[in-house]
């Protein structure tokens, strides 16, 4: 039998997202025969419940005032610790706290005791192993290492996120009657967050039968906020709440901050909706992907856009299901992997769980040996997005202000564009689309192009553009091209006029099409340029 002590603290303004995450390991290891402690700071009678059934104590003397509390130097808790182990047979110690880093671990380190550190802030390290389940793409395994000493053991990748064993099984797919959206901001949030989704949430009352679940953990602020809400019945707080399995197993779409439970959710394939309330969860949108998690704002998160999205996730909510994870799956599993490693020393490696999605090679479209053309998936919605607001493209669209996240999202799944995109030796060139839009009784295709990265060439454009027009003149013969063009764009204008546009001018026939269709593009500003059908030309007549 062995011997674990975590240091780890939760409570008021530290939360309980470390405290549940070794929990769940502690439980792992308990069912295999082996002794757990929780070494705590102080006592907060809120995060009792999460300890149930496993023994605890407290480093400090929890009468202390808060500001005697805060006058604790990391050395002193380093000691402290040192003194509370003294003439314990303890194998491991794990701690897990953003607020204890190298120098608390510089003075434990070589004590006798192994040191594991579970962390997720790509910070320095003195430890025996380094655990974390952060997927960073392709530096995922070198993120640490020169961060941890060089003998050190690096438990790298979500295959290790600590669940409890109920999150193994994905749950059997059940028809529901109403859409329930959980609503949570973190252990220790502030309810007013809470409040505001509901606000915006109760606007869809009317359209669909929703079910609004706002948690309100031991910690969370401001509860009283909900109390506006009371006679609701579409509105059922979750109170005091220390298990969230049986609330997210019943859900349908989960709201709120992007912590632990974003591990939870996946595990259990639950579309979620999440947001940044601190620094360590804020993660690039490719790495969020890359565990199939899509729909996330590290920016503003514009409570006025909510309403319309969620309306149509719900309408979607078959093509959300399915997004695909782009590098690696969470499986539920990873407390037992960490235990087995404790217990054995072994671990499996993070490229044994990588299992990139790829795109069928049908889907492509070879144009010569090094470009080949695709149609966009749903896989595609944010990079679609990051693209089209790189300055470069911005400055020359109609409208050259970003586009909010949230309402790109409701967007995409609303569309009539076919969008494609162009790769140049199997990376990501520019975007191209069309579409067919109405004016008077007619039909007129409209499509445009933003590129990928800034090195993009003139090449990469006109070969696109090119191919664009041939595919349009396959399908829609007898559909004339509008579009228009910033007049201080004269590199795609050179492109336009060799590609056979010419310029419209108000007499012109089609010049009324244009000006409705591409509201907001002054004639001062931009070309009106027009390109005519290959087979049979539009009567003019027609729109006069």
């Amino acid at each position: 039998m062995k011997r674990i002590i975590f240091r780890v603290n939760a409570g008021q303004g530290a939360g309980v997202g470390h405290l549940v995450r070794c929990c769940s390991l502690a439980r792992e290891l308990k069912e295999l025969g082996h002794e757990c402690y929780f070494l705590l700071s102080y006592f907060d009678a809120g995060v009792l419940p999460f300890l149930d059934g496993l023994e605890y104590g407290y480093l400090f003397n929890h009468d202390q005032t808060p500001t005697e509390r805060v006058s604790h130097s990391v050395e002193l808790d380093a000691r402290s610790t040192l003194q509370f182990l003294a003439n314990k047979q303890v194998d491991w110690l794990i701690l897990d706290d953003y607020l204890l880093g190298k120098e608390w671990e510089e003075i434990f380190f070589g004590q006798g005791t192994q040191l594991l550190v579970i962390d997720d802030l790509c910070r320095e390290h003195v430890c025996d192993v380094l655990l974390d389940i952060r997927w960073r793409g392709d530096i995922s395994n070198s993120a640490y290492d020169k961060l941890v000493p060089a003998q050190a053991v690096k438990l790298i990748g979500p295959q290790y996120a600590l669940l409890d064993s109920q999150y193994r099984q994905p749950p059997q797919e059940q028809k529901r009657e109403s859409f329930t959206v959980l609503i949570g901001v973190g252990g220790g949030g502030d309810n007013r967050v809470n409040s505001d989704i509901i606000s915006a949430l109760l606007q869809l009352t009317n359209t669909i039968d929703i079910i609004i679940k706002p948690i309100l953990g031991p910690l969370t602020e401001n509860k009283q906020l909900l109390d506006i809400f009371q006679g609701n019945n579409q509105i059922q707080p979750i109170t005091d709440c220390f298990d969230l399995y049986p609330h997210l197993m019943e859900c349908d779409l989960y709201i709120g901050a992007a912590g632990g439970v974003l591990y939870q959710l996946l595990a259990l394939n639950k579309p979620a909706l999440t947001f940044s309330l601190a620094s360590n969860q804020q993660t690039p949108l490719a790495d969020l992907e890359g565990i199939g998690h899509y729909f996330h704002c590290d920016e503003s998160f514009d409570i006025g856009l909510l309403a319309p999205l969620i309306l149509t996730i719900y309408e979607h909510y078959e093509r959300v299901k399915v997004l695909p994870s782009k590098a690696i799956n969470i499986d539920g599993l990873g407390a037992s992997r960490v235990a087995n490693f404790l217990l054995n020393s072994t671990a499996p490696k993070l490229a044994e769980f990588i299992s990139p999605v790829q795109i069928k090679p049908e889907s492509y479209e070879n144009l010569n040996e090094h470009y080949r053309v695709r149609p966009v998936d749903d896989s595609d919605i944010n990079h679609y997005l990051d693209s089209r607001n790189l300055s470069s493209n911005a400055q020359n669209m109609i409208e050259s202000k970003p586009i909010a996240r949230l309402g790109h999202y409701t967007w995409w799944f609303n569309t009539q564009r076919s969008s494609y995109l162009l790769e140049k030796d199997n990376q990501a060139s520019l975007y191209i689309w069309h579409q067919i839009q109405d004016f008077k009784e007619c039909q007129f295709l409209i499509g445009g192009w933003f590129v990928c990265q800034q090195n993009t060439s003139f090449q990469d454009a006109l070969l696109a553009l090119n191919w664009q027009l041939e595919h349009c003149d396959k399908y829609w013969p007898l559909i004339p091209w509008i579009a228009v063009i910033h007049k201080e764009n004269r590199y795609v204008k050179l492109m336009n006029d060799y590609l056979g546009f010419n310029e419209v001018s108000e007499e012109h026939p089609y010049y009324a099409a244009i000006g409705s269709i591409f509201a907001g593009a002054s004639i001062d500003e931009f070309y009106y340029v027009m390109r005519e059908p290959k087979a049979k030309p539009l009567s003019q007549t027609t729109l006069s």
